[in-house]
């Protein structure tokens, strides 16, 4: 049986939402007409997607007139839905692979194999379609680097600091006429962000003169928040807390997230906990065992809503994680707990905020898991005190910051 286009999850071309609380920038032209034509290949993740916007804001200063497309996946797509710079976004299913081969083995193993030429092909044809000037990727793939070879510029960011221990050099990455690899000879920035802006360098463009993180959300997404807020009596000066993450090496002990909300409470501050469907139990727990009322609004909240939330926060604490970088981004003060990762990287660049990091001898260690014995298990964690991270919101609120 001949695979057709309906067998595979197509790649879709949306038109940007338009956001509320940043002011939209975009080609004054039509696609066709625009001088230039850019595509970023950035699919995932949300904290990583919000580390390359400052790379838009440099293109969009650079190149005023350019028509900007963003390739991202399904699941991170509200990371820059509502983007004030972006012209277009090409979504793209890459849950699809993963279910395939998690439901249906074998017909995964045919897909992926038997009719990948097809499969890629397919993909092809939305990426040659566009005709883009300038290809910038983070994610070295075979259809990626026959798009790329069709550019009139291409460039290939495909080592990140975060995964240094693997090698993204590939024989996919030679496609590029510009390429920063495991045979690059330079030494990568320290910060993501930094390494996300490399493109510049390559397209003999100057450096970023703004490297803040933007966020847009719509005033839909703001009307969900405030209505979520007032269904709970909470009113302004409330702080956010974010309390767990993925990574579990990242997350503070429950019952020291509780302590902090109920010294929050104590100086006057509502407390709204927030977090994924996933950390709902979780959180329940970190409410139930406070002394004081929390609010508790896991999982009620999209991405973008989340944001628009936050904002609207007197504060925000939370971990190495989206929370922190939805602080930044829209300009509410943060206070993040760093452990297995380090802040030198990973700590926004620019922002209201400051970071608590306890010094273990095997940190950072980048590991999702602690490696290490019972006996000190989770100790960069655990080595920052309740006292510490109040002494750093007090501080936050109070306006001051210190650099990173």
């Amino acid at each position: 049986m001949t695979p057709t286009a309906e067998d595979h999850p197509l790649p879709k071309f949306i038109a940007p939402l338009f956001p509320v609380n940043c002011r939209v920038q975009r080609c004054p032209t039509s696609r066709v007409d625009a001088p230039q034509r850019i595509l970023i290949v950035k699919l995932g993740a949300l904290g990583d997607i919000l580390m390359t916007t400052p790379l838009l804001t440099a293109l969009r200063r650079s190149y005023p007139q350019a028509h900007l497309t963003w390739l991202v996946d399904s699941k991170n797509v509200q990371a820059v839905e509502a983007h004030p710079l972006l012209d277009e976004i090409m979504v793209w299913d890459g849950d699809y692979w993963s279910l395939m081969k998690s439901t249906r083995p074998r017909n995964w193993i045919k897909n992926r194999f038997g009719f990948r030429r097809l499969s890629g092909l397919i993909r092809l044809k939305y990426l040659l379609r566009r005709r883009f000037h300038i290809f910038i990727s983070f994610h070295p793939e075979q259809d990626l680097m026959r798009a790329a070879a069709a550019s009139d510029i291409s460039v290939g960011v495909f080592q990140s600091p975060r995964q240094e221990k693997r090698n993204y050099t590939t024989r996919y990455t030679r496609a590029y006429a510009s390429r920063y690899d495991g045979n690059t000879a330079i030494d990568f920035p320290l910060h993501q962000t930094d390494t996300y802006l490399l493109p510049l360098d390559a397209l003999n463009l100057p450096p970023a003169a703004d490297k803040r993180m933007v966020l847009g959300f719509t005033a839909e997404d703001a009307a969900a928040a405030d209505r979520l807020l007032r269904e709970q009596n909470v009113g302004s000066g409330f702080a956010a807390l974010a309390p767990l993450t993925t990574w579990r090496s990242k997350c503070w002990p429950e019952e020291r997230w509780s302590a902090l909300g109920d010294a929050l409470a104590k100086e006057g501050k509502p407390v709204v906990l927030i977090g994924s469907p996933a950390e709902r139990d979780a959180i329940k727990r970190v409410a139930s065992a406070m002394q004081s009322r929390a609010v508790t609004l896991a999982g009620r909240l999209s991405f973008r809503e989340a944001a628009a939330l936050i904002a609207r926060a007197a504060l925000c604490v939370s971990n190495d994680s989206g929370p922190m970088h939805i602080a930044a981004a829209v300009g509410t003060p943060y206070v993040s707990l760093f452990g297995p990762t380090s802040p030198a990287r990973y700590a926004p660049l620019e922002g209201n905020g400051r970071v608590l990091l306890h010094l273990v001898p095997c940190g950072p260690c980048m590991e999702q898991v602690c490696l290490n014995p019972p006996e000190t298990q989770m100790e960069c964690m655990r080595g920052l005190t309740v006292s510490e991270a109040l002494a750093a919101v007090l501080s936050a609120l109070a306006g001051e910051t210190r650099p990173v």
